[in-house]
């Protein structure tokens, strides 16, 4: 399983919204401090306001801000809009396992590796992830 790099900014940028909670941020010193090519960083600020990651502020000092409760959004909850997590298709698509409809060890092995991933990832909290780069880069 591989993010693309669309998802990897967007997490990215998640976390520096959430560092500066309810402030204001302009798109460009987002996408400037989080070191994201400026057209696509654009095209991911729109994704992240119409997901309700971030909040869109309209106006001369408008730009977007991060307003949920930090404990409140996983890496999970981020991931999954840029990203279908799939492992072997037969998993969620029994019918598309030409071996036995998806009722085999490697199937069932696989979807238990799935659902361990899902779990990790929602158990990982923006806050947390704020919490541990400050603690590690103290910033």
């Amino acid at each position: 399983m591989k993010f693309n790099k669309e998802t990897d900014y967007a997490i990215r940028m998640t976390l520096f919204c959430a560092k500066h909670h309810s402030k204001i941020l302009s798109g460009i010193e987002i996408i400037e401090e989080c070191k994201i090519p400026t057209s696509l960083g654009k095209s991911i600020l729109t994704k992240l306001t119409s997901y309700k990651i971030l909040e869109s502020v309209k106006g001369i000092n408008g730009g977007f801000k991060y307003t949920h409760p930090r404990k409140s959004i996983s890496l999970f909850f981020v991931i999954e809009k840029f990203e279908t997590l799939e492992i072997n298709t037969c998993i969620d698509e029994k019918e598309s396992c030409t071996y036995r409809h998806g009722e085999c060890v490697v199937c069932e092995k696989m979807g238990f590796l799935k659902n361990i991933i899902i779990d990790q990832l929602k158990g990982i909290f923006i806050e947390t992830l704020i919490e541990e780069q400050q603690q590690k880069y103290n910033n």
